[in-house]
């Protein structure tokens, strides 16, 4: 789906879902890719990864650190992002429970996030974050502000057309 090749091998299943890879230019993606808004908080519902990120998002709430259970790339994400200048604004798409713009947030950052699971948009905004609930498009269609960072953990391998995905991402930069 980035390249516009079609010759994809079978990767692995992960949290149940088929993986694949294309050949040629070695995106891994979920074989399933285009799902409603209206269904995601059924889709996630079973997903121990994602109930797990919900109940950290209560730790959050009840005052305890989490930084090290934000996931490796996250962790990174947080190093890259302490070498510049805070009270940026930064935009994560695919947002989840917003613990990790919670912790950009306490960083200095001011942080905006868009989610299409209402459950877990509705998580992030205990933490008092700025959720758009709904796909990136519909965001950046009313948003007007831009960003001088996006991130967008393990969402690419799951949307129908990650090139436009990148190309509103781009106008939101």
């Amino acid at each position: 789906p980035v390249c516009g090749k079609t010759t994809c091998s079978s990767r692995t299943t992960y949290n149940g879902y088929e993986m694949r890879c294309c050949t040629t230019c070695h995106f891994v993606f979920c074989v399933q890719r285009d799902f409603p808004s209206s269904i995601y908080n059924d889709l996630y519902a079973a997903d121990t990864n994602y109930v797990g990120r919900l109940r950290m998002a209560h730790n959050v709430a009840a005052g305890l650190r989490i930084t090290r259970d934000l996931g490796w790339f996250r962790r990174l994400a947080l190093k890259w992002l302490r070498k510049l200048p805070a009270e940026r604004a930064i935009l994560d798409v695919g947002c989840s429970s917003g613990i990790f713009l919670h912790v950009v947030q306490e960083a200095g950052w001011r942080v905006r996030g868009v989610e299409p699971a209402q459950t877990a948009a509705d998580h992030a905004k205990i933490l008092g974050i700025d959720v758009y609930c709904g796909y990136l498009e519909g965001f950046a269609e009313q948003e007007e502000q831009k960003f001088g960072v996006v991130t967008c953990f393990e969402v690419l391998e799951h949307v129908p057309d990650p090139v436009a995905m990148l190309r509103t991402i781009l106008s939101l930069l």
